[in-house]
């Protein structure tokens, strides 16, 4: 008997474990979705990058306070109840501590497989990040490039934490969702820990999370798997069960809130209609600047041009630059360097042909030109 009431009552550092599995992901939930009504993306960000940065570190103190306070809470009041309801009240506990960390798990890679499906989120590299040098690029950089290059890759990388999150929002399949995560997110923190990408206190604690869920069906997994004997399929789901909690109406507006809350904070990811028809990879095919006398000059010259939004990058043989760029419907172009030392502003004309034919006629500082570009996937 005392031995079953060792694993049912857990002792003060397990309830800890409980509880900090139960709300570590609340922070970085706050946080992304903060990011439905924060635009860092926008050219001025400074005030919404201070925002999101108060509210990173209000939740990031708030949160381990708030962990602590339920584990010694829980404590507390387990101590004063009897000893057979006190079975009773910490298997709820448990629940609820697991109930938690699997919707928060859920919610979160719900977030990060809409966003790489849903417009330009997650592993979308800007056409401008092309006019770099490969050497110049940081590992970050230089990995979000990687991985955004293959549409299907990334496709593939987002059902699977769909795929695995949906399994998680539903006890019976709770295990097997989080067997199939395993891999998935250990390969993500060690793309996360040796590339430098920022994300590394979220993917840690999504993985944390993720073996925590693991680790409830141990005491029957060892036995399948090591010793190959027959288990109880019951045994799989019953850590992450509890006979009285059987209200429906409380699970089904669970479930409705972690998915609209994945949507919610994707929606503001959709990519609204282009309103530069110039946005995308342009190269050269026919390059002819009137100023040079020789002509050898142009036929050797690579030019590329990367627009996104209202910003250009002009790449040449052997430079680049950034330019801020403003066209209207009547097809006239600017293009104004962003380094105040470079003067050579590019004013002129384009005309679109088929979508994927680009032509601007102009001047590039006191240089006439006549340029000719087929649009490229990169």
């Amino acid at each position: 008997m005392k031995e079953k009431i060792t694993t049912v009552n857990p002792n003060l550092f397990l309830k800890f474990i409980y509880s900090l599995a139960a709300l570590i992901g609340l922070p970085f939930l706050i946080v992304l979705s903060s990011l439905a009504f924060i635009d860092v993306n926008k050219a001025d960000n400074t005030k919404e990058i201070a925002t999101l940065i108060s509210i990173m570190t209000v939740t990031y103190i708030t949160v381990p306070i708030l962990v602590v306070l339920v584990t010694v809470l829980w404590q507390l009041v387990a101590r004063k109840k009897r000893e057979t309801e006190k079975l009773i009240f910490n298997q709820k506990i448990k629940y609820y501590c697991i109930a938690s960390c699997r919707y928060l798990l859920a919610t979160i890679l719900l977030y990060y497989g809409l966003s790489k499906l849903m417009g330009e989120g997650q592993l979308h590299t800007s056409f401008l990040l092309y006019g770099n040098e490969l050497g110049s690029l940081d590992p970050s950089q230089l990995t979000w490039a990687f991985f955004s290059y293959s549409k299907c890759y990334n496709a593939c990388i987002a059902f699977a934490e769909i795929f695995g999150a949906l399994l998680l929002l539903f006890r019976r399949t709770t295990l097997l969702g989080a067997l199939f995560l395993l891999p998935v997110l250990i390969n993500i923190t060690l793309i996360d820990y040796n590339y430098n990408i920022n994300a590394k206190d979220i993917i840690t604690a999504l993985l944390l999370m993720d073996i925590f869920l693991v680790t409830r069906a141990l005491k029957t997994l060892i036995p399948f798997f090591i010793y190959q004997k027959t288990v109880n399929p019951q045994d799989l789901v019953k850590e992450y069960s509890h006979t009285s909690t059987s209200n429906k109406t409380l699970k089904t507006m669970a479930l409705l809130t972690v998915v609209l809350i994945a949507f919610i904070t994707n929606y503001h990811q959709i990519k609204p209609p282009q309103t530069n028809p110039l946005t995308g990879a342009w190269k050269a095919t026919k390059v002819i600047n009137y100023s040079d006398t020789i002509p050898e000059k142009n036929e050797k010259l690579s030019l590329k041009l990367f627009v996104d939004g209202t910003t250009a990058t002009l790449k040449k043989t052997y430079q680049f630059e950034d330019f801020k760029l403003s066209t209207n419907k009547q097809g006239t172009l600017m293009m104004q360097p962003y380094d105040t030392l470079h003067k050579n502003q590019l004013i002129g004309n384009y005309q679109i042909f088929h979508k994927d034919s680009l032509i601007i006629k102009g001047k590039e500082g006191k240089d006439s030109i006549y340029w000719v570009f087929k649009k490229t996937d990169r």
